[in-house]
């Protein structure tokens, strides 16, 4: 059989394998047929798996997107998925992507023969680690939560509540990805005049 002349289902099974929304649209522009197929009822759908395929997990950015002082961080929020909504979800994906590909070069900065590129588990584990730690920023790094009012008992409950939704291998990748962005900061960002003199002696 032609690639084109397939049933609908199973040309929309492809749909949903697809590795991330470029792709997605691509395919839906290669043909009518096609183009009919992806603007159907399912259309949603599979935008919303490539884009968890390409940028998840989207629970996790969906978190970040959603939270709002009136409700507690800690509680997960269910949504349901929108135009608007996967505008956003891609939005927040691609500057994760960003980050994933400076993250080896701070990760082994010092250990040069150890550098590589990150296996495709590895990228969604850093992106987990680092939309929950855009999470607890959004949350609790405000306005309402001035600094000098972060080691209140109640403020303190806050934020481990949140924390409690994590196992402590993801708390640890967490931690990991926290202090690359320290780095990225303390180097690249915003550096230091001790810093700054200390490149250019070298």
């Amino acid at each position: 059989m032609y690639f084109d002349t397939l049933p609908t289902e199973i040309i929309t099974q492809i749909f949903l394998s697809l590795p991330s929304i470029d792709s997605a649209l691509a395919l839906s522009s290669t043909c009518h047929h096609f183009r009919h197929v992806y603007r159907s009822s399912k259309r949603l759908l599979i935008l919303t798996q490539a884009a968890e395929s390409e940028f998840g997990p989207l629970n996790d950015i969906i978190q970040i997107l959603t939270q709002n002082p009136s409700q507690p961080a800690h509680i997960r929020r269910e949504v349901p998925i929108s135009d608007a909504l996967i505008r956003q979800i891609v939005s927040t994906g691609r500057v994760a992507q960003k980050y994933e590909e400076i993250y080896p070069f701070k990760k082994w900065k010092s250990d040069f023969a150890s550098r590589r590129l990150l296996t495709s588990a590895e990228r969604y584990n850093f992106r987990r680690a680092l939309y929950r730690l855009w999470l607890f920023d959004s949350a609790f790094h405000t306005s309402g939560h001035v600094r000098f009012a972060r080691s209140l008992p109640e403020t303190m409950r806050e934020r481990a509540a949140l924390l409690h939704n994590f196992h402590t291998d993801e708390l640890a990748e967490m931690l990991d990805v926290h202090l690359f962005l320290r780095d990225v900061v303390a180097n690249n960002v915003c550096p230091s005049n001790g810093r700054i003199r200390q490149k250019f002696h070298k």
